[in-house]
């Protein structure tokens, strides 16, 4: 199963790479900022893939959730 945590570098996105981690489960983090996703989740790797969008631009919303199973939006 592939997971997608939408807006990842809030409180509740960062708990859920926790556990998902913890779980050896893969998973994408979606956001604004390359940087920030990269500075707040590279602990994971290589379980993270990093995807930046943003979620207002719907073509960007719809590529962020290609090949994703469920999607976290925090």
């Amino acid at each position: 199963m592939k997971y997608a945590i939408f807006c990842a570098t809030g409180a509740i996105g960062k708990g859920l790479a926790t556990t998902l981690a913890n779980k050896g489960q893969s998973f994408r983090v979606v956001g604004r900022s390359d940087e920030r996703l990269r500075r707040d989740f590279r602990v994971y790797e290589p379980l993270v893939e990093y995807c930046v969008a943003d979620l207002a631009d719907p073509a960007a919303a719809a590529r962020a959730a290609t090949g994703v199973d469920t999607i976290f939006y925090t």
